[in-house]
């Protein structure tokens, strides 16, 4: 299920909510003063650490399978804080 991010438009506030696309466009309906807002991250910041984590974890493996020291040496400045610790 995709998050939306809503603003009420009486009071200002902007929140994000987890619900089905049905679920969505009833909310919308049956609450003409929430507009829907352009939800850029898709999703709130702990999920996209934990991703940069998760990320940072494959990166970390296959720098340490691979056997070309010299290739994976010129990519480290690029790789996640977290993946450059070897």
């Amino acid at each position: 299920m995709p998050i939306y991010k809503y603003k009420d438009t009486n009071t200002g506030k902007v929140w994000e909510e987890f619900q089905t696309i049905a679920g969505r466009e009833k909310f919308l309906k049956e609450n003409p003063h929430i507009k829907q807002q352009v939800n850029w991250s898709c999703g709130s910041i702990d999920g996209i650490l934990a991703k940069d984590k998760q990320m940072a974890d494959v990166a970390k493996q296959h720098y340490n399978f691979s056997g070309n020291k010299g290739i994976q040496s010129s990519l480290k400045e690029y790789l996640p804080d977290g993946a450059r610790e070897f």
